[in-house]
């Protein structure tokens, strides 16, 4: 409650200076002439500028005035934008003007949304746990996999089996979704999965760890979870991708969270990887580089927390199992479970907590497709959220959590948004559209001091995180991969497929991602735009104003394509294990020379198969060499290994010394437990890496690489190009794509006129519309409750385009609106599988009637046509006609209506079995 009426009086707060902003704008855009309004923009902008600069302005409660001349300075610039700008010449002028005037509203809104969000900042404390340990929780680890090889599995197993914490209270499983019965049973794929299970079954044995698979993949890593709280007991579960692996004191640092706080759901910790991001990686020579994941986990998941707002990321979190059956388990209705989850526990009234030091150790996409897939799959499944839930008026939820939730999710419609900017100044200079109607002094006055505000605001919320333009750059890397992800979002939420992200792969040349082309393509319109700027302010001088603002736009926009386009470009990766930064000494012992005093050095990179460190260069140590190697952890404990130098490398002032230790050693528990489970070691590069320099350097290289990109690809792009134009031009002069083009087009009219009429009939006369019009039907069919991860036989006996009816034994109670698979076979005997959302349960004696929607998009019409009617054109034509024939007399009462009314009214609710 108090926590409430903080949060309360913040907002209120907040809103009262918003209040006060609009009042100042007003007076500010009646009272002062263009002077004055240079005045006003550049000396808001340099007090916000020179804030950012002191520490002492980072924190409550000089944050909060920060962010109110922030405030006034973005809003200022939206009141001249919506006063001053916005004026009618044209209908194509218009449109272009609404979309880049949508563009600026989503930025700002976006913007507003941050500043709110980003509040007060706050990482909970560690709670140490009581020294009676009879009192702690049981915990239950949990290790989804799929696909991964079984030596990253093997190595978070191994470290998880070393976490301290009373053996009697804690429980291992692997739940292996690679190796499900479905999987065995493949054809082409069985052979792997049994190969799979059998050796991770031989791991948990080994290991002393428990080992899990289930019937089918249904759900992906929700619906692996949901099997496993079936089939396990403990009171909190620490679940942990494969790839991540966990340090000793893991729980020992999480665990106290729900000893203090009954009410407490979850406690996430940071996601923390040992290889860089595809946009890091191009960047070689440079000890600090910015990590898009280290923003999220630095600055966003402490500014959610402070409103009791942190969320559920999917691993490296610890759960409390009674709240989590509360709900059913993880949440399946999205691809993001693990947000959707915490939203869910949120509106019940439930708290969560964020402990902002890294815990885990995993490992990032390596690609940029990879990491492009990564990030498409978090965005659609946050967009499912905005779509599905819509957290604004979520019930349950406070006001802040709400804008919390919505700015999350929200955030990741920013594709769109990016690409009209890279696209507005050349619709002036190719198509002469008027999209931005101010001079060169309204723009000095204005968007400037705006643009370059909005610079400064992002610097001071994620300093130590985000570099200046990094933002700019990853927006425009994803840009057009989330347009082209989302837009299926847009027209179906419901169906969306799970992708699981690669790791671990590895590149044996250097080469630049297609993924980049339809960035090549805008750079390129840029280019063009230049050339014709030049033509036309040689020939309209009247419109000289803004044809120097968009050239100097269209540079602005090839800079940061060039800059994207070096960001594509993919490293080698050769390493089976990656180098770790070290920190602290290490003792070298010679094997040939054991009477020689040990050797001290400083370590410079560990890994589970060597350590890398620096000696002086009067040093006597060969290639080849074998040594024992000793060091310690920053818990005190000792290490020893045996290894072979395997380089020699002279530096400036020392020699860099690259072992490798023996086979026997090398992914050791012993070197697991060195490297891996020492969360102090990933706490010194945590704050290590915070420490952001070089940035001129960093653009300059991601420049050059872009430019080497243009130079190296240009030839291939325009081929493809040429090469696609020419097969769109056949394939218009192709009779079959018409043929096709116009059948589906003529399907999807007559299904969606089919849907429509039957609404409209419901809401006249609901219980005829039911049974109307139907197919009746006596199949056996099998339905999968992926909530409950249950499997049940009963019988479909009717059908429609938009569904089927179910008569089912339910051992379970089941809500309207959940989600269901259907398995039956359809009119030719084919078997069909179907996504549905169950909208009615009717009682029916000793059984269930379930009255099931399908989700239906332009992938899946077809294959639900052919289930209801059959193949073939003809006969979707002939019954679909004889829907509409069957509708039209419903509507007109012709005669067969009366006769039809009556036998649907009066059929026996009964199903032969």
């Amino acid at each position: 409650m108090l926590l409430r009426d903080r949060h309360f009086r913040i907002t209120a707060s907040l809103i009262f200076f918003a209040f006060g902003i609009g009042l100042m704008i007003f007076f500010a855009e009646e009272l002062l002439n263009f002077g004055g309004q240079l005045y006003l923009g550049w000396g808001s902008f340099f007090i916000i500028y020179l804030m950012s600069k002191v520490k002492y302005f980072r924190n409550q409660p000089w944050r909060s005035l920060f962010i109110v001349l922030a405030l006034f300075v973005s809003c200022r610039y939206m009141a001249w934008r919506i006063f001053d700008t916005l004026m009618y010449t044209g209908f194509f002028d218009f449109i272009g003007m609404a979309l880049l005037f949508l563009a600026e509203c989503y930025g700002f809104s976006l913007f507003l949304l941050d500043m709110f969000v980003n509040f007060s900042p706050m990482s909970s404390e560690i709670i140490p746990l009581p020294e009676d340990k009879t009192s702690y929780p049981s915990v239950d680890i949990f290790i989804p996999t799929y696909d991964e090889s079984e030596n990253i599995v093997r190595m978070t197993v191994t470290a998880a089996t070393q976490i301290q914490y009373p053996k009697e209270k804690l429980n291992i499983y692997i739940l292996d979704d690679g190796g499900t019965h479905a999987k065995r049973r493949s054809k082409e794929m069985g052979h792997k999965a049994w190969r799979r299970h059998y050796s991770l079954r031989r791991l948990a044995k080994e290991l002393g760890v428990h080992y899990i698979t289930r019937d089918t993949n249904q759900k992906a890593k929700a619906g692996n979870i949901n099997h496993a709280l079936q089939h396990s007991s403990g009171d909190l579960i620490l679940i942990l991708d494969c790839d991540q692996i966990p340090t000793k004191d893991i729980l020992s640092s999480t665990v106290g969270q729900f000893i203090a706080d009954p009410k407490m759901f979850l406690v996430q910790t940071p996601h923390f990887f040992i290889n860089e991001t595809p946009v890091n990686n191009v960047i070689t020579g440079i000890s600090n580089r910015p990590d898009e994941s280290e923003m999220f986990y630095r600055k966003i998941q402490p500014a959610m927390n402070f409103w009791n707002a942190a969320f559920f990321c999917g691993s490296a979190a610890v759960l409390r199992r009674e709240y989590l059956m509360e709900i059913g388990g993880i949440a399946i209705k999205t691809i993001t479970e693990d947000c959707e989850t915490s939203l869910i526990l949120h509106a019940h009234g439930y708290n969560s907590s964020y402990i902002n030091k890294p815990m885990v150790c995993g490992l990032s996409p390596e690609t940029p497709s990879d990491y492009l897939t990564q990030h498409s799959r978090w965005a659609k499944g946050m967009l499912q959220i905005l779509m599905h839930y819509n957290p604004l008026f979520m019930r349950g939820l406070s006001l802040p959590q709400r804008l919390a939730y919505f700015s999350s999710s929200y955030s990741w419609l920013f594709g769109f948004a990016r690409y009209i900017f890279f696209l507005a100044p050349s619709a002036f200079l190719i198509l002469g559209l008027n999209v931005y109607s101010a001079n060169w002094h309204e723009m000095v006055d204005f968007t400037v001091p705006y643009a370059l505000s909005i610079l400064v605001v992002i610097s001071y919320f994620f300093a130590g995180s985000r570099q200046l333009f990094f933002s700019e750059i990853y927006e425009t890397v994803k840009g057009f991969r989330m347009i082209r992800e989302l837009m299926p979002v847009l027209l179906n939420p419901w169906k969306q497929k799970f992708l699981v992200t690669p790791k671990g792969l590895l590149l044996e040349k250097e080469q630049l991602s297609w993924d980049a082309f339809p960035l090549f393509i805008l750079v390129s319109i840029n280019v063009i735009s230049i050339g014709i700027a030049a033509v036309r302010w040689h020939y309209e001088p009247i419109w000289h104003d803004n044809i120097i603002i968009t050239a100097i736009w269209c540079c602005i926009n090839i800079w940061l394509g060039l800059m994207s386009l070096g960001a594509f470009w993919e490293k080698r990766q050769i390493r089976a294990h990656y180098r770790i930064g070290g920190g602290g000494t290490v003792t070298i012992r010679r094997n040939a020379h054991l009477d020689l005093a040990p050797i001290e050095a400083d370590m410079a990179d560990v890994s589970v198969s060597g350590i890398g460190f620096t000696l002086p260069l009067d040093s006597q140590l060969t290639v080849g060499e074998f040594v024992r190697l000793s060091t310690a952890d920053s818990y005190g404990n000792q290490y020893s290994f045996d290894a072979k130098v395997m380089r020699m490398q002279k530096e400036s002032e020392h020699y860099f010394c690259g072992t490798q230790f023996t086979a026997e050693q090398t992914a050791s528990p012993e070197a697991i437990a060195f490297v891996y489970g020492d969360s102090g070691r990933w706490q010194r590069i945590w704050e290590a890496s915070a420490q952001l320099k070089q940035s001129k350097l960093q653009l300059y290289l991601l420049t050059k690489l872009g430019l080497r990109a243009v130079r190296e690809n240009s030839a291939a792009y325009f081929k493809y190009i040429s090469k696609s134009i020419g097969t769109f031009i056949v394939m218009l002069f192709n009779p079959y794509f018409w043929m096709y083009a116009l059948t589906g087009l003529a399907n999807w009219i007559i299904y969606l006129f089919y849907l429509f009429v039957v609404y409209t009939i419901s809401l006249v006369d609901q219980q005829q519309a039911r049974s109307f019009p139907r197919l009746q039907a006596g199949e056996k069919m099998t339905v999968y409750f992926p909530k409950l991860d249950a499997t049940l036989e009963g019988w479909v006996f009717d059908i429609s385009l938009t569904g089927v009816g179910i008569k089912v034994n339910l051992p379970f109670l089941i809500d309207d609106n959940e989600l269901i698979e259907v398995f039956v076979s359809g009119i030719t005997r084919d078997q069909h599988r179907m996504d549905c959302i169950i909208r009615r349960v009717i009682k029916d004696g000793d059984e269930v009637i379930l009255g099931a929607e399908f989700i239906v998009d332009s992938s899946n019409f077809f294959k639900i046509v052919s289930f209801v009617y059959g193949q073939g054109s003809k006969m979707v034509f002939s019954l679909a006609i004889q829907n509409l024939r069957r509708i039209l007399s419903y509507l007109f009462l012709t005669g067969e209506l009366a006769d039809e009314r009556k036998s649907l009214s009066e059929s026996p609710r009964t199903v032969s079995k």
